[in-house]
C-alpha cells in the first residue's frame, strides 16, 4: 500500500510535537495531561529544570503521586478547589507550594479544565503549572515592607502625606483623625484644608514655608505650628517638608511627615516658666543681700567719728547701692544688645 500520505501526515505531526515541546521548556512551565479513567499523566514543558525529576520518573506518576507532591498545608485546599471545579465545570486557577525530587517546595500557579467524553463525562485534565516562586518572594517583600511602613505610622502617632509639584494633596496616612479630629477623606476631599485649621498667629511661618519650597531648589523644611481640632481645642505639631525627585534630579512630587509635639511643647512650657520664677527668686535673692550689706555699712559708719573712715564706708555702701541697680537694670533687660 502507498502510504506516503500517512509518512508524510506522521513527519509534520512529530514536527509539531518537537516544536510543542521546545516552546513548553522555554516558558519555563509545567504542562499535563491526565487521563481521569486510569490516573496516568503525561508531562511536557520544563520538568528536570524545575521539579529535579526526569520526564521519564514523572511519567510514573499517577494522579495521586501528584497530589502526594503538594505541600500537606495546602492539599485539602487543593483537593476541595478540583472537587468543585468538577461539579461546576468551571477552569482551576490555584496556587500552592510543589514539592521538588530533593525535597524543597516552589511556589507554582495551577491553570486548568476538565474535559468531557462523547456521553459527557468527565475523562481528562489539562492544565499548566507555571513557576512563581519568585513572584511569590517579591510578594511576601512587599507585604513584610507595608507590614513595617504600616507598624512605622502605628508607632509614630504622626500623620504622612503627599504633594504633587503644585501642592495639591494626593496621599495622606497615618494618625489623622487622632491628631486633627478629621477623617482623611474630610482632606482628601478637600472638604477641609490643612491651611485653615492653623492658628492664625502661625500662618506666616506656613506660608513662608510654602514659599520656600516654591522658590528653593530641593529645601528641607522644617516648622512647629498650632492646629485647631475639630473639637475646638488645639495642637502643637511638627511638619517636615522634602522632595521627591526623579532620576534628572527634578522635583515630582513632595513628601512630609506631621507629629503631635503638644506634650514637649507643655514640657518646653513649663521649663520656661520653672526658669523664669528660679530667675526671679535669685534676683531678689541677690537684691535682699545688697540691700542687708548697705544697711550693715551704713550702720557701721554710724559708729564712727573720723570723716575719712566714715567717708570710706559710704563709699563702700555707695557701690554696693550701684552694684544692686546694675543687677536690677541686667534683669529687666531682654538681651545684651542694649545694655
Amino acid at each position: 500500500l502507498d502510504i506516503t500520505g500517512r509518512k508524510k501526515a506522521e513527519e509534520e505531526l512529530q514536527i509539531s510535537e518537537e516544536r510543542y515541546r521546545l516552546i513548553a521548556e522555554q516558558t519555563g512551565q509545567l504542562i499535563y495531561d491526565i487521563d481521569l479513567k486510569n490516573g496516568s499523566i503525561q508531562w511536557a514543558g520544563a520538568v528536570s529544570e524545575l521539579t529535579g525529576y526526569s520526564i521519564k520518573e514523572m511519567e510514573n506518576f499517577d494522579f495521586y503521586d501528584w497530589l502526594e507532591h503538594i505541600h500537606p498545608e495546602e492539599r485539602r485546599r487543593i483537593q476541595q478547589a478540583f472537587k468543585r471545579c468538577w461539579n461546576t465545570g468551571e477552569k482551576f486557577n490555584e496556587e500552592f507550594r510543589f514539592r521538588r525530587k530533593d525535597g524543597s517546595y516552589f511556589y507554582v500557579e495551577n491553570k486548568g479544565l476538565y474535559l468531557r467524553d462523547k456521553e459527557g463525562y468527565i475523562c481528562r485534565a489539562l492544565g499548566v503549572m507555571k513557576d512563581i516562586s519568585e513572584i511569590k518572594s517579591s510578594s511576601e517583600k512587599l507585604r513584610e515592607s507595608e507590614e513595617l511602613y504600616r507598624s512605622f505610622l502605628q508607632n509614630f502617632k504622626g500623620i504622612s502625606f503627599k504633594l504633587d509639584r503644585n501642592f495639591t494633596l494626593l496621599l495622606l496616612e497615618g494618625a489623622v483623625e487622632e491628631i486633627t479630629g478629621y477623617t482623611e477623606e474630610d482632606f482628601l476631599s478637600g472638604s477641609i484644608k490643612i491651611y485653615d485649621l492653623i492658628d492664625p498667629e502661625d500662618r506666616p511661618i506656613f506660608r513662608k514655608s510654602v514659599e520656600c519650597m516654591a522658590s528653593s531648589l530641593h529645601p528641607i523644611i522644617e516648622h512647629d505650628y498650632r492646629l485647631k481640632r475639630k473639637d475646638g481645642t488645639s495642637v502643637w505639631v511638627h511638619e517636615l517638608v522634602h522632595d521627591i525627585l526623579d532620576s534628572s534630579g527634578e522635583r515630582i512630587s513632595i513628601q512630609g511627615y506631621v507629629y503631635d509635639i503638644n506634650q514637649r511643647k507643655k514640657a518646653e512650657e513649663a521649663v520656661a516658666k520653672a526658669e523664669k520664677i528660679g530667675l526671679r527668686e535669685i534676683h531678689h535673692r541677690i537684691k535682699n543681700n545688697l540691700q542687708v550689706v548697705s544697711s550693715l555699712l551704713n550702720l557701721q559708719a554710724e559708729k564712727f567719728k573720723d570723716m575719712d573712715v566714715i567717708e570710706a564706708f559710704r563709699e563702700s555702701e555707695n557701690r554696693v547701692v550701684s552694684m544692686s541697680m546694675i543687677h536690677e537694670e541686667l534683669y529687666k533687660s531682654e538681651g545684651t544688645a542694649s545694655i
